[in-house]
């Protein structure tokens, strides 16, 4: 992969919306950008960082093109976020954008006018699961860093909230029993998701926490895991050889020997799904995956 990102895959044979997205964000791709990939070998993720109001038109600009084009009262609740640093996370599926995720970023300074004022119109009439401060305090966390808004393919807007997490694996288990009793999914799903997580990360959890505006999704993203642990992970839920094999050679194209963060997603059913993050040029993007 080249330093700059741009002519380098994944971008090599490129459909007319990704050169779109490729020439309205060229400033923030050659800076940094990350790649994320699941099960599904024709799919994959990209993550860009942006600051202002221009990159926030941009994202609308996007949208419209993509054919996701956000609606004029989600665009009115996102003006008033009154956010300056933002992510912007494009899931790719047979050369088109399937589903955009806009990343809402805030300091510590910030947080608790983001959460009282930002999202009043939109964000507060949708949100029926546990309550993003509610999330934070299970976990012994200040108020979410980040807040997300997901636009996808006949599908509804949904919000997301996303809290950092440094815990002991005892501590986390705690956490999550009080989630899991909030979310009213069953308590036994509670020792089936820390096993998954100290089977990646056997010393304490590090990482980060997203809850989805439904009450739906859990996501637990592990920050740093090493590219061997999460492929080790993926063979004990019987991930295809193919895949692995392919995973094994996107690390090695993006000449990355750790992931930013391996992603666990769950409902209350348990685990439905896994992703893995890489940020190129050796530089790492703040965990803020969709749930």
């Amino acid at each position: 992969m080249d330093g700059q990102g741009l002519d380098s895959w994944p971008w090599e044979q490129s459909s007319e919306i990704k050169l779109f997205f490729k020439q309205l964000f060229q400033a923030e791709i050659s800076e940094l950008i990350e790649h994320s990939f699941d099960a599904n070998p024709e799919a994959y993720g990209t993550c860009i960082l942006g600051k202002g109001k221009d990159f926030l038109n941009r994202f609308f600009q996007f949208t419209e093109k993509s054919g996701l084009k956000a609606k004029p009262h989600i665009r009115d609740t996102l003006e008033a976020a009154n956010s300056s640093d933002y992510g912007l996370k494009v899931d790719w599926q047979n050369e088109s954008a399937n589903q955009i995720t806009l990343y809402l970023r805030y300091t510590s300074e910030s947080r608790e006018k983001a959460l009282t004022r930002a999202f009043s119109r939109d964000f507060q009439r949708t949100w029926t699961g546990p309550t993003p401060d509610a999330l934070a305090a299970y976990f012994q966390s200040p108020s979410p860093f980040c807040l997300g808004l997901r636009l996808g393919v006949n599908t509804p807007p949904t919000y997301s909230a996303y809290i950092e997490v440094d815990l002991s694996h005892p501590e986390l288990k705690i956490a999550l029993s009080c989630l899991l009793l909030a979310f009213n999914w069953p308590n036994s799903l509670c020792g089936k998701i820390t096993q998954d997580i100290q089977l990646i990360s056997k010393q304490r959890f590090r990482g980060c926490v997203g809850i989805s505006s439904d009450g739906q999704t859990l996501k637990i993203d592990l920050a740093g895991a090493s590219l061997g642990a999460s492929l080790k992970f993926l063979k004990t839920i019987q991930t295809s050889p193919r895949r692995i094999k392919e995973l094994t050679a996107s690390a090695r194209q993006l000449q990355q020997l750790q992931t930013n963060y391996f992603a666990l997603k769950y409902n209350a059913s348990g685990l439905i799904g896994w992703k893995m993050y890489f940020a190129s040029m050796n530089q790492h993007i703040k965990a803020v995956a969709s749930t």
